[in-house]
């Protein structure tokens, strides 16, 4: 606020807004009996196990994730996360040219929602144009395609959205109908740079985003080496206006 000559500096104020996430451990044993040991290479074995861990892990986070991003829970209003009423839901609108500088424009002039300056217009922009693997190479062309019409090399045919610098986010749990929700493979999303607005955010313990890996040999009485692997972390979804997604 500007201060006025010879006056006080204004106070500020901080919403009571809170966001809460809580890891859990997500784990899985292993086992390597004698045999397939020594009938084996070892190395081999040992560097295959260490993948399908990582693997394992990486699948439990994208499946956390895009189930809570599909399965939004509503507000104490009982607003939808994605709604009208918290202005980040646009419906009818396929995702051409048009639809997407049109959704462009609603994510940035949406209101602040709440405080005291609650009908100030939002004013940040998206980057990220989230879609299911259906609409990928959409997207892509959408996003980078220099001209709109490449037999007519003229200025009403210049994308701007070639230079907007759009990263686009290809997932293909949002048509998945196992996570149930939301699921559809012509529905997007635009996103706002999470390290300014996240709608969504994941947290993990102490900061270890990889597994821990343990092993040890069996128990007396048996040949073999068992294995563990473990990693724990949270899915919550945050700020609303984070995000605006869009249906066909």
């Amino acid at each position: 606020k500007r201060v006025p000559n010879g006056g006080q500096i204004e106070h500020g104020h901080l919403g009571d807004e809170t966001y809460k996430v809580k890891a859990d451990v997500y784990a899985r044993q292993l086992e390597l009996t004698y045999q397939d040991i020594v009938n084996g290479d070892a190395l081999d074995i040992f560097a295959d196990l260490m993948k399908r861990f990582a693997w394992g892990a990486n699948r439990a986070i994208q499946k956390a994730c895009w189930n809570a991003f599909l399965n939004p829970t509503a507000d104490a209003g009982g607003n939808d996360f994605f709604s009208a009423n918290h202005g980040n839901l646009v419906t009818g609108k396929a995702l051409n040219f048009a639809n997407l500088a049109e959704a462009t424009s609603a994510f940035i002039t949406r209101k602040r929602g709440f405080g005291v300056d609650a009908d100030e217009t939002l004013g940040v922009r998206p980057s990220l144009l989230i879609v299911p693997t259906e609409l990928e190479f959409t997207a892509g062309m959408i996003t980078k395609a220099t001209l709109t019409s490449p037999a007519s090399n003229t200025v009403t045919n210049y994308n701007p959205f070639a230079s907007y610098g759009w990263k686009v986010v290809s997932i293909p749990d949002l048509s998945d109908a196992t996570y149930g929700g939301a699921y559809s493979d012509t529905t997007w999303y635009l996103g706002a740079d999470p390290k300014r607005l996240a709608g969504f955010e994941i947290a993990f313990l102490n900061g270890q985003q990889a597994p821990t890996i343990r092993q040890q040999d069996v128990a007396i009485g048996r040949l073999g080496i068992a294995f563990d692997g473990h990693v724990d972390f949270g899915v919550s979804q945050q700020d609303y206006r984070g995000l605006l997604k869009v249906t066909a």
